[in-house]
């Protein structure tokens, strides 16, 4: 009896040794195989502190207008954002290019001989902030996504390497992202605090866009949105992009601050 028992110990220790050795082996080395659909996330990089919206709360609705610093999609499609700084304003560019099939491989081995997938999901500090993590990397294969995420800690060895590659648009040639459609929401501006008075402000062309800001309010005074696309999008695109810290217009003496949620890039 007490040798049966014996026995079973011994194969229930080795069955938990196999299965922590399979899980080990699958984060260590994953199949770098992916959804190559033109919409399905492959490698996002994110750091919301960078946005030049952002408030101390990270409340504030103008983070609806936020978009991870680089987004790269199965079918090679990479989208990437660069700040600029320019008589004390922010401006937001959004770049884009296409990475082969062989590319998007490579990237990917670059991933797995880095350490990624063997890396922990958190690296934190003893002092913990409310809000958004400082860094984070998630990458979406077929069968496994892994998220990294680095929060007033040192990153691991090879994060930043990653990071910067992403966010950079992995060295294929750049051109100008504008989007096709998009979610708009207008906030009225009550407290007219903390906005910068000599700030070009501009004005809502209503009858040009057939619709009214005003119209988007509920009885609530909540935003109700709408899509827009066309010149309304582009308008709404460049006020945003040009102060996304304060992305104003002007309508009848009241002013708004407008957001635009994009599908597969918004959060």
């Amino acid at each position: 009896m007490k040798k049966h028992k014996t026995l079973s110990a011994v194969i229930l220790l080795l069955s938990v040794g196999l299965m922590v050795s399979a899980c080990q082996f699958k984060r260590a080395a994953p199949k770098l195989e992916w959804d190559p659909s033109p919409e399905a996330q492959l490698i996002v990089v994110s750091d919301p502190i960078q946005f030049p919206g952002i408030k101390p709360t990270y409340q504030d609705e103008s983070m609806e207008n936020y978009i991870p610093e680089g987004i790269l999609f199965g079918d090679g499609r990479i989208l990437w954002v660069k700040y600029v700084y320019k008589d004390g304003i922010t401006s937001r560019f959004m770049k884009q290019g296409f990475l082969s099939s062989e590319q998007i491989q490579a990237l990917l081995q670059q991933f797995a001989d880095s350490g990624f997938f063997s890396w922990k999901d958190q690296y934190s500090g003893s002092f913990i902030e409310d809000g958004p993590p400082a860094k984070s990397i998630t990458v979406f294969l077929r069968d496994y996504s892994k998220s990294v995420v680095v929060s007033n800690a040192p990153p691991p060895q090879g994060f930043d390497e990653l990071f910067s590659t992403i966010r950079s648009g992995a060295g294929v040639e750049d051109q100008d992202y504008r989007p096709d459609r998009a979610f708009l929401r207008a906030y009225r501006q009550f407290d007219q605090w903390g906005i910068d008075q000599a700030s070009q402000i501009d004005s809502w062309p209503a009858e040009s866009f057939g619709f009214s800001l005003a119209e988007l309010e509920s009885e609530t005074g909540i935003a109700k949105g709408r899509y827009v696309d066309g010149k309304a999008l582009a308008f709404v695109w460049q006020v945003i992009n040009a102060n996304p810290q304060q992305p104003l217009v002007e309508e009848e003496g009241v002013w708004y601050l407008l957001t635009l949620q994009i599908t597969g890039l918004s959060n």
